[in-house]
């Protein structure tokens, strides 16, 4: 009776060590898919601040040029009725 409790135990013990591993398994999984994902959205972030950032530059630049053709403006209205 005692042999068969202690392999009852052994048995318990391998099925416990067993759910370990596959806990351990799935939860590795799991974390190296979520490196995978948090380098993808970094990627992503990094190519829109990029395109933001060139954005700002192209807007500084159209403004710039709308403020020269409003007074490029007002100096030929200027020479038109002067």
């Amino acid at each position: 009776m005692a042999e068969a409790a202690r392999q009852e135990a052994e048995a318990a013990g391998r099925e416990g060590h067993r759910r370990e591993a596959t806990a351990a398994a799935k939860a590795k999984a799991e974390l190296e898919a979520t490196a995978i994902a948090t380098a993808a959205t970094q990627t992503e972030l990094d190519r829109l601040l990029q395109q933001i950032h060139a954005l700002q530059q192209s807007s500084a630049l159209k403004e710039v040029q709308i403020m020269d053709l409003i007074k490029q403006r007002a100096r030929d209205r200027g020479t038109c009725m002067g």
